[in-house]
């Protein structure tokens, strides 16, 4: 049974060594806040209570990983400059930073794009006779070095005020996200000597706001001034806690601020830093990049029992205030043919249960409200031979609420939703299905040399009549 088991997975072992240093694909991330959900553990045990299979899967997390490009993450990064005063030193103070990220890049540029928008500190007399307003709706990111470059050399005096400005970013560094996770980070640059012009401060508010609500991390270099310095600045970064902010800077510092603060939090996240590490499972459990299999008999299957053990886990990079996570509220969306019970131990800690964690049904949903970051639920189905006939699939996400500190007594909440790698159950390809296959092959191919070879001697017949 093993032997027949274990030739039908070597092809896939095969392919899937590389696997286990591939990072995994489940993560709900922002910049500076994560949500995880992964299966750390799977057994399926027999009706005669022996285990056929039992698979732990830890993170192994790599401080120095291999900077393959597989590793490297996307990255959005726009400029919103004020282009009044110091363009000039502020172009080459860019131009360096913009040298630095491909440098870091080196042959994996191509997952780079950066974009660099500017605009002015109009008043409201300025606003009222501007006249012509250039549309923010355009591409402003660049993939080649050359081309961000050339963006930022032409910069000059621009017809945008900061809220259009900030608007153009968001509309780059946002388009396109799909189902964002660990592969992209997205970055906002602020370079500023002030605003005064409150309408404008007002309204650029509400898209920085919009931009942190949406985890896009921002860095604001303020020259020779503060956010306290008047109240439009004050209006400016309200609530944006997702920004992190160098008062009174000067024009020869911005330089030192791109290549120390902004390029050190870069180079800290654009690489993937964690892999799957699985151990036990025997030959008849496989990891794959994006679910776990395990292939047994229909005769061995009738009422044999499937659990898989899930941990989520929330964490926070701190802008402002502590960082502490208050508070978790996580919504399981477990797949229909899993069932939970409160009393059921866990697989990798049986000293445990799903009420150790809060789990409870409420009503049709599996929520815990839970003040720990790291939450552990198991799931598990009895299985029937008419399940490995469909698709016997198990999928699994979840929803977090994640409320933290922000400082000053504040705290900020944010949704994030992330899935768990699938676990399939498989019938095994023995010889019986191979020569079932190689039957109905030869059938196939029989019967279309019979065809062929009709409609040849009545072709040929057609034709010696036709000559007759």
């Amino acid at each position: 049974m093993r032997k027949k088991i274990s030739i039908c997975l070597v092809l896939f072992i095969i392919a899937s060594l590389i696997v286990f240093l591939m990072p995994s694909k489940s993560y709900a991330i922002c910049n500076t806040v994560t949500f995880t959900k992964e299966v750390t553990a799977v057994q399926l045990t027999l009706a005669d209570g022996s285990i056929f299979s039992n698979m732990s899967i830890a993170r192994n997390v790599n401080t120095q990983p291999t900077l393959l490009p597989s590793n490297f993450k996307n990255l959005k990064l726009m400029f919103v400059v004020d282009t009044e005063n110091g363009i000039e030193q502020n172009k080459s103070s860019i131009a360096d930073f913009i040298g630095k990220i491909y440098d870091l890049y080196a042959n994996n540029a191509s997952k780079v794009q950066m974009g660099i928008t500017g605009f002015r500190d109009f008043s409201v007399e300025e606003l009222t006779n501007r006249g012509y307003v250039p549309s923010t709706g355009y591409n402003a990111l660049k993939n080649s070095k050359q081309d961000i470059l050339n963006e930022v050399y032409y910069l000059s005096q621009s017809n945008y005020t900061l809220t259009e400005a900030l608007a153009t970013a968001q509309e780059n560094i946002t388009s396109n996200n799909g189902n964002r996770n660990d592969d992209l980070l997205q970055y906002i640059v602020l370079i500023t000597d002030g605003i005064d012009n409150e309408e404008v401060a007002a309204s650029s508010n509400v898209i920085l706001r919009d931009m942190s609500d949406n985890m896009v991390a921002m860095y604001g270099l303020l020259i020779g001034t503060s956010q306290n310095e008047n109240s439009s600045m004050q209006k400016l970064f309200d609530r944006v806690y997702e920004m992190t902010v160098a008062d009174n800077v000067s024009y020869s510092n911005v330089k030192y601020q791109l290549e120390n603060s902004v390029y050190d939090y870069i180079s800290q996240f654009v690489v993937k830093t964690s892999t799957l590490m699985p151990s036990g499972g025997d030959s008849n459990t496989l990891l794959t990049p994006d679910k776990i299999i395990i292939t047994i008999d229909a005769e061995l299957v009738h009422g044999a029992t499937l659990e898989i053990e899930y941990k989520m886990t929330s964490s926070r990079v701190a802008y402002y205030g502590s960082g502490q996570i208050y508070s978790n509220r996580i919504i399981d969306h477990k797949d229909p043919q899993l069932v939970f019970n409160r009393d059921a131990r866990l697989l990798t800690d049986s000293s445990k249960t799903n009420a150790s964690y809060g789990w409870q049904m409420s009503g049709n949903e599996l929520i815990t409200d839970s003040t720990q970051t790291e939450t552990k639920l198991l799931l598990s189905v009895v299985l029937t031979p008419q399940q490995l006939k469909g698709d016997c699939v198990y999928r699994n996400s979840a929803s977090c609420a994640t409320s933290f500190d922000v400082g000053s007594g504040t705290s900020a909440s944010y949704n994030l939703t992330a899935r768990s790698l699938d676990v399939q159950i498989l019938p095994p390809f023995g010889e019986e299905e191979l020569n079932t296959i190689d039957t109905n092959i030869v059938i196939y191919v029989m019967t279309g040399l019979t065809t062929i070879m009709v409609l040849g001697t009545v072709f040929v017949a057609t034709k010696v009549k036709k000559k007759k």
